[in-house]
């Protein structure tokens, strides 16, 4: 079975890439996880994550790190297992996302610049 692991989550996405994020929820057992890392994340056959500009957004938080764990959980996982709901993965209107970042006007951050 597979799990979903977010990580490094931020209130907006445009932080530099100094600053930490906090860890994100696990999701899963699936039998199986699809990444399509510039559009969105397949879980299991129903569910789907978005990829925005290279973040992850679930329950109000943005994730830039993910990652997908193959086998039982440790102790430690098992502390961040949470049960997807998929109303919190839609995320909120773009408009004015550009604005967030601190690398200018009209360029988001993504995975590719950290």
């Amino acid at each position: 079975m597979k799990w979903l692991r977010l990580r490094q989550g931020h209130c907006r996405p445009s932080l530099s890439t100094g600053e930490r994020g906090v860890q994100g929820p696990i999701f899963g057992p699936f039998a199986r996880i699809s990444l399509q890392p510039e559009t969105e994340i397949q879980l299991g056959r129903t569910w789907r994550l978005p990829v925005i500009d290279g973040w992850v957004f679930y329950g109000g938080m943005y994730y830039r790190n993910w990652s997908v764990i193959d086998g039982p959980l440790s102790d430690y996982e098992r502390d961040y297992l949470a049960e997807f709901a998929p109303d919190l993965a839609i995320p909120p209107d773009r408009t004015g996302m550009a604005e967030w970042n601190q690398d200018g006007p009209g360029v988001l951050m993504n995975r590719d610049n950290h």
